[in-house]
Order: C-alpha cells, then sequence, then structure tokens
C-alpha cells in the first residue's frame, strides 16, 4: 500500500485538484490518503470531508508546522510506502506508479525518489529538479525557472528530494528518525536527507513522472515568518548535520555575515526575523548537539565519507 501524507493549512482552493489527481493514478496501486489540517479556518477540513470521504482526516486544533503535521501523517499511515505531499500540488496521470516501479528498482539503499516539479502556472518551466547543493552548503531546488526542456530525461541520483512531493519508504524513518519536529517548517527536506545520506541512504529524480506545484501559497501569507524559520533552519542544519569542522566554519560564516548585513536588513525591515532566527538557534543549541550526537552514533558513514560526498554532489549542483 501507499499512504499519500498531505499537511494542509488554509488551502482549501487548492485541496479538490490535488486530492482528484491522486484518486485519478492509474496502475492499481492501493492508495490510502490522510490529510493533516494544521487548524484551518477555511473549511478545509469539512470540504475534504463532504467532497472526499475515502480521505482520513486529522483535525488539528492550531497550527503545528509541517514538520509535526507530517510527523502525525506517517505514524496515522498504514502504507510501506509514503508520499509526502503539499497540498498545492496537481500530480499527473500515471506519475505515482512511475515513482513506485522506479523506487522499487533501485533497491533497499534508495530511500526516495521525486518527480520532475514544474510551475503550476507555467507547465512548461521547471519547478524543482531534486535538492542540489552549492559552496557553503546553500541547498537549492535544482534547475528552478529553466525550461522544462532543460530537465534530465534520464533518472538519476540527486543530494536529496523536495518535500513538494517525494517517495520514501517507511523503514527510512524507522531507521533515521521522523522529520525534526523543531524545524516548524523550510528546510525540513534538506535536513532529513542529509541525515540519511548519513546512514548511507541515496535519492533519485525520475522525470518521467511530473507534477505541478503552486508553491508555497500557504507560507507566502506569512513572509517574514517563512524568512525567520528558513535562516534559522539553515543554521540548525548545520550544527545537527555537518562534519564538525563544516558545522562550526559555516555557522561562523553566516553569523559574521548576518552581522555585516546589519544595515541592510534595518532598510528591508528584516532585522527582528534575523535577530529572532539567532535567538530560536541559541534555545535549540543543546538540543540539536544531542540529536547530533545520537546520529553520528548510528551513521553508517564517517565524517571523512560525508565531506567527500558534499564534494561530489556541490560538483554537480
Amino acid at each position: 500500500m501507499i499512504s499519500v501524507i498531505i499537511p494542509n493549512y488554509n488551502g482549501a482552493s487548492y485541496l479538490k485538484p490535488c486530492l482528484d489527481s491522486v484518486l485519478l493514478q492509474s496502475g492499481g496501486q492501493d492508495i490510502e490518503i490522510v490529510l493533516i489540517d494544521n487548524g484551518s479556518q477555511d473549511g478545509s477540513a469539512e470540504l475534504v470531508r463532504e467532497r472526499f470521504p475515502s480521505v482520513r482526516v486529522i483535525a488539528n486544533a492550531e497550527n503545528l508546522g509541517f514538520t509535526r503535521a507530517v510527523n502525525q501523517g506517517i505514524a496515522a499511515a498504514s502504507g510501506e510506502l509514503l508520499l509526502l505531499l503539499n497540498n498545492d500540488t496537481v500530480m499527473q496521470p500515471g506519475s505515482l506508479l512511475k515513482l513506485q516501479r522506479s523506487l522499487e528498482s533501485f533497491g533497499d539503499e534508495a530511500a526516495g525518489v521525486q518527480p520532475l516539479l514544474l510551475w503550476a502556472g507555467d507547465g512548461e518551466i521547471i519547478d524543482s529538479a531534486g535538492i542540489a547543493i552549492e559552496p557553503k552548503f546553500v541547498a537549492r531546488d535544482d534547475l528552478r525557472g529553466q525550461p522544462r526542456a532543460s530537465a534530465p530525461t534520464e533518472e538519476r541520483e540527486i543530494f536529496g528530494v523536495c518535500f513538494a512531493c517525494a517517495l520514501l519508504r517507511r523503514s527510512v524513518f524507522d531507521r533515521c528518525g521522523l522529520l525534526d519536529p523543531d524545524f516548524y517548517a523550510e528546510w525540513d527536506d534538506v535536513e532529513f536527507c542529509l541525515r540519511a545520506r548519513w546512514h548511507g541512504y541515496r535519492f533519485f529524480l525520475i522525470p518521467g513522472a511530473r507534477v505541478l506545484h503552486h508553491r508555497s501559497p500557504t507560507s507566502q501569507r506569512e513572509p517574514l515568518a517563512k524568512f525567520m524559520h528558513r535562516r534559522r533552519n539553515h543554521v540548525l542544519t548545520y550544527l545537527k548535520g555537518l562534519p564538525a569542522a563544516s558545522a562550526f566554519g559555516q555557522t561562523l560564516y553566516r553569523l559574521q555575515k548576518d552581522i555585516g548585513n546589519i544595515p541592510h536588513f534595518v532598510k528591508a525591515r528584516e532585522l527582528r526575523a534575523v535577530a529572532a532566527s539567532w535567538i530560536e538557534v541559541m534555545k535549540l543549541l543543546p538540543v540539536m548537539l544531542a540529536r547530533r550526537r545520537r546520529l553520528r552514533r548510528k551513521a553508517v558513514l564517517s565524517a571523512w565519507q560525508m565531506r567527500a560526498l558534499l564534494r561530489r554532489f556541490m560538483q554537480r549542483g
């Protein structure tokens, strides 16, 4: 069985096309859909219960954030394969079957696969061809904004999968743990994929599977909150998942850069969000260091092997 896990917050206008596209996936897969509603005030939960009675709805009284909602969905789901899917996506016909077949063909070392994500407003523009990393461990959506014709035509290994749409094995979560509940949202997929890499897992892009993505309509309504979470989670990912020297170096680099950019942040009215991100980092530092120690005790890769892996994908990115 494949369990489709959809977190939702005030996304009623996107849910019908999203759920219709999942229910129309061909191939005879046994599919269950679990929607986690984070205290929406737009009637999302009621809409799904009325129009999609086969969908299991978990209704939270408040917005618990993306990571906690996904973790709720994983705990409630029955499938051995888990499709993490944003509420603002539309799956193209046959894409789920392509993802399933490819993931199963790669063997147990493959943690997950993702489709080629395309902009919903223009299906000829790429939204994400996977997580790519640049020097200073800056993560980005590979090929974002490029024409669809520039996408690879063959399946290929990528550093990590974008959680807007990713099919993963439940066994990976059993081994690596769930999404970090303290990340709330932003960079949660980067952190999880880095963590899975320490355990020796791999990720792949399946360009024959395609999904349209409206790109974060919920978070766009809270730009400063998104800005703060993204910046905070950059640093938390460094501290939690990079080899020790890189973790220290990247954190210090980011701090020095932010101090130097204070005039810019003042002008852009972002200084409060930047300061809040560093305050949050300091509050969460003991927790992240404890999780880092647990990760390293269970890791398959050595620090040297992880540095080599990061260099390999940085060169490709």
